[in-house]
């Protein structure tokens, strides 16, 4: 997942880059670094993410690409 689809799961959620971060428990600077490609989404935070929203594999399958 790149910076650019976790922006998007970001704003579909429609959350702001503060909200999301306290969401998955990280900073705001790390939300910021990802979607800006300076920093990859680690699998911690991947994870946190999966098991907040509950994605079906065919989502994370997309994710991917």
């Amino acid at each position: 997942m790149d910076g650019h689809k976790f922006r998007i799961i970001r704003l579909w959620l429609n959350k702001t880059q503060e909200e999301f971060a306290k969401f998955l428990g990280v900073s705001l600077a790390t939300v910021a670094r990802i979607e800006s490609g300076s920093l990859d989404v680690s699998p911690r935070v991947k994870a946190r993410l999966v098991s907040r929203i509950d994605l079906d594999e065919d989502f994370l399958r997309f994710m991917r690409k």
